[in-house]
C-alpha cells in the first residue's frame, strides 16, 4: 500500500480437548508463526503467546482481551520480547464491532 509492505496473517482458535484449554496457532504473511494458551478472567480473555520470526527469533507476549461494550474491546500487548530483547509495550487496540446495513 503506497509503498508500505502489507503484513497480515491467520490465527486459528480452538479447544484443546486433551489439555482442556482454548489455544491457537498464528501463522504470519512474512513467514513466521506461534502459538498461544487462552484463559479467561473475568470480562477479558489473556493469551500467552510463543512465536519464531521467519529468521527465527523467539517472540514472547501476553495479549489481552477485554470486553468494554456490547460491541466494543480492547486488544493490549504487553511483555514483548524478540530475541531476547524486551520492546515497548505498544498502545491499546480498541475495536469495535461493524453492524451490517439494515435492509
Amino acid at each position: 500500500m503506497d509503498g508500505t509492505p502489507v503484513v497480515g496473517g491467520t490465527q486459528w482458535i480452538g479447544w484443546d480437548a486433551v489439555e482442556k484449554q482454548v489455544r491457537s496457532w498464528s501463522f504470519y504473511s512474512r513467514g513466521g508463526l506461534g502459538e498461544a494458551v487462552w484463559a479467561k478472567d473475568g470480562d477479558r480473555w489473556v493469551a500467552k503467546v510463543q512465536a519464531r520470526t521467519r529468521e527465527g527469533k523467539k517472540v514472547s507476549a501476553t495479549n489481552t482481551v477485554t470486553r468494554t461494550g456490547d460491541d466494543t474491546l480492547t486488544w493490549q500487548m504487553t511483555g514483548l520480547t524478540v530475541g531476547g530483547e524486551s520492546l515497548p509495550d505498544p498502545k491499546p487496540v480498541k475495536m469495535k464491532r461493524v453492524k451490517p446495513p439494515q435492509p
